[in-house]
């Protein structure tokens, strides 16, 4: 059977104009998302200048008027979802042209429930600067391990099979919509600029055979001076 995949995309005001580089990303996948979905906080909805209708792809812009974190508006995304696979990104990084395909391709081929990817890290930038654009190179073949995920003795994700400088982005992980009935990111303060990591490894810890890592850099990080952020008006 033919899975469907979802973006679930979580933002707050600071993160609106970066939108346009993520948008510009996902119209440039040479497999489209067939939904995706935005939870934007601290934010009315007049403030928002993008329209579902000027892009190829589904697109449902959620705004909610007061402060959230991470957790919840990556919560309150996927819940929107009805897809089979659900993949998360920042609002202010993009996505390598065929990250969509890749991921798609790995969860129809392979028995896993959790799947994360190599990103090219850049810069911190001051907040507000747009970074130039990234020009990703086409991936003939990617390579990959299978259940090779953990969680380390300080709590973050590695690999038992590792590469020198690599860089695992649990921000930009992508499950099965199945995972979340009883695993979703932890919304309250104490978990704030944790909730993806501690995602990740709830996820590790109750299916320890069924997690991907794929070596290929799917994914453009840029820190906007927002990580782990609570949201400010």
């Amino acid at each position: 059977m033919t899975k469907t995949i979802g973006l679930a995309i979580c933002a707050y005001k600071g993160h609106i104009p970066h939108l346009e580089r993520l948008f510009a990303s996902i119209e440039a996948q040479t497999r489209k998302p067939d939904m995706v979905v935005v939870s934007c906080s601290s934010t009315e909805p007049h403030e928002i200048p993008y329209s579902p209708e000027s892009y190829s792809f589904p697109l449902s812009l959620y705004t909610h008027s007061e402060k959230r974190n991470c957790a919840q508006n990556r919560n309150d995304a996927a819940s929107k979802l009805t897809t089979d696979i659900i993949s998360f990104m920042d609002a202010d990084d993009i996505m390598h042209p065929q990250r969509i395909e890749i991921i798609l391709n790995s969860f129809t081929t392979y028995d896993v429930c959790l799947f994360l990817h190599s990103t090219e890290e850049h810069n911190i930038m001051p907040f507000g600067d747009q970074p130039q654009t990234v020009s990703f190179s086409p991936i003939l073949t990617y390579q990959f391990v299978l259940h090779q995920l953990y969680r380390c003795r300080w709590g973050s994700v590695q690999l038992h099979v590792s590469r020198q400088n690599e860089h695992i982005t649990c921000g930009h992980v992508s499950v099965l919509r199945s995972v979340l009935h009883d695993i979703s990111f932890r919304e309250t303060a104490d978990y704030h600029g944790r909730d993806d990591t501690l995602f990740v490894t709830d996820i590790i810890a109750k299916y320890p055979n069924k997690n991907m890592y794929c070596y290929e850099k799917l994914s453009a990080y840029y820190p906007s001076r927002t990580y782990g952020h609570i949201d400010r008006v």
